[in-house]
């Protein structure tokens, strides 16, 4: 049995927990260390914490993202993963390019020229 991708959330009242959870509290605490939960945020977009098909958390990422100043750009690498991965980040970078984030648009125009799933993106967009 392989347990390399077997995910755990952390404890509810830490910071990752939070964000992992999509709790506000969450965000409010990620203002305060940006800095420190960025890494947190990532992993949200990265891995599907989602609870069920009613979830939907890319606002809640992308507000984040905004909000903490992090760069889309590791947001766009995602985009290279498979195809889940690839929409989450999707979902994420859509809503941070009409926002106004031009790297985010960019990256966006870019997979859709030469990505694996750029159908889907271009779907979804």
């Amino acid at each position: 049995m392989n347990y390399e991708y077997e995910m755990s959330y952390a404890l509810p009242d830490s910071v990752e927990g939070l964000l992992q959870r999509g709790r506000g509290l969450g965000a409010v605490r990620a203002l305060r260390a940006p800095r420190e939960s960025a890494a947190f945020v990532y992993d949200g977009i990265r891995r599907d914490w989602l609870w069920d098909q009613s979830d939907e958390r890319s606002v809640y990422l992308a507000r984040l993202v905004c909000d903490l100043d992090l760069s889309p750009m590791p947001v766009v690498n995602m985009l290279a993963g498979d195809e889940e991965a690839c929409l989450r980040a999707c979902g994420v970078l859509e809503l941070l390019a009409l926002a106004g984030s031009v790297e985010a648009k960019d990256g966006l125009r870019a997979y859709v020229r030469k990505g694996e799933h750029w159908v889907r993106v271009l779907e979804r967009m």
